[in-house]
């Protein structure tokens, strides 16, 4: 009997090995959809799709600072360009304000580490970076210069929806203005870092979404006090142990979850598919990553994951 049992254990594990394998290669020879599909399926309608995968049980990646690509530095078009044509990504930037404020995209308060110049950025006028590079992940000096966020917001239109993080002295005001003077607000998603700031930006982008950050379930409730638990609203949940609940509170708000899977234990530095795919099925809806396209693909290889796509709107030529 105990034999017995071994062996339908044993046949379990073989088929459940074997279904996964099947996945990940019908994954691997069906095209991806791209960004610019993911834009054109879903632009004017984001609390809706955000919604609908809650409801699926799916998620999309976000490429966490414009992707990581080899040889291409973070925060810049041609990371973006090449990051949205392999895989159906949001694409995260970082906005800040040089001294005589013109918005850019820059991660750090310093340009140190990302590029040829050095100092605080807020300390330099934006002609004084004309002839600055940037630098990629291992600090080789590439061709590309600091962009400015309206030339990456031309840049995403018909290509990409932007998750747009709200930097330092950048101000909400202009970064708003900016994205309503481009006519971005149904494919732009801001990041807020306080609440008083997630206030100012639904009441004064009306049509856009917005990311509040929840580091314990006692912002959760100030939240749900505040009224900002809202299909409008994510959020950003961090640094909680086992999250599931705090995830499932948020669901029952119709409040999509967003979560890091880049960092120090994180499925991005194991390496394993799986790992994607088990945050996917906790309850999350946007995977913020590093490599943005090895952890879409990675999504692919969830059974049944293309037609959740699909029931969400997006489509693609299979």
């Amino acid at each position: 009997m105990k034999q017995d049992m071994k062996s339908v254990k044993t046949l379990a594990v073989m088929a459940t090995l074997s279904s996964l394998a099947l996945s990940a290669s019908a994954a691997a020879q069906t095209p991806l959809p791209t960004s610019a599909d993911l834009v054109r399926s879903t632009e004017g309608r984001l609390p809706e799709f955000f919604h609908c995968l809650q409801e699926e049980g799916a998620a999309v990646v976000s490429a966490h600072r414009g992707g990581l690509v080899k040889g291409l530095p973070e925060n810049a078009i041609a990371t973006l360009d090449y990051s949205g044509k392999h895989a159906p990504l949001l694409m995260e930037i970082d906005v800040r304000a040089t001294y005589d404020g013109v918005l850019v995209l820059n991660h750090d308060e310093s340009l140190d580490r990302t590029s040829t110049s050095e100092g605080p950025l807020a300390y330099r006028l934006y002609s004084e970076l004309a002839d600055v590079k940037l630098k990629d992940a291992d600090g080789g000096v590439t061709p590309y210069g600091i962009p400015t966020f309206d030339e990456v917001l031309a840049w995403s239109k018909d290509r990409a929806l932007l998750r747009v993080d709200l930097k330092g002295q950048a101000g909400a005001d202009r970064v708003i203005e900016a994205v309503r003077r481009a006519k971005a607000e149904g494919r732009v998603l801001f990041t807020t870092y306080s609440f008083a700031a997630t206030e100012y930006v639904l009441k004064e982008s009306p049509n856009a979404m917005v990311t509040l950050i929840i580091r314990d379930p006692a912002q959760l409730e100030e939240a749900r006090e505040r009224g900002l638990l809202q299909p409008r609203v994510q959020a950003l949940v961090v640094r909680i142990d086992k999250p599931e609940g705090v995830y499932a509170a948020l669901a029952d708000e119709k409040v999509s979850v967003v979560a890091q899977a880049y960092g120090p234990g994180s499925p991005e530095e194991k390496g394993e598919a799986a790992g994607f795919i088990a945050m996917m099925n906790n309850g999350v809806q946007v995977l913020s990553a590093d490599d943005g396209v090895k952890a879409a693909k990675a999504l692919f290889e969830a059974p049944g994951y293309a037609d959740k796509l699909s029931r969400c709107g997006v489509t693609w030529e299979m």
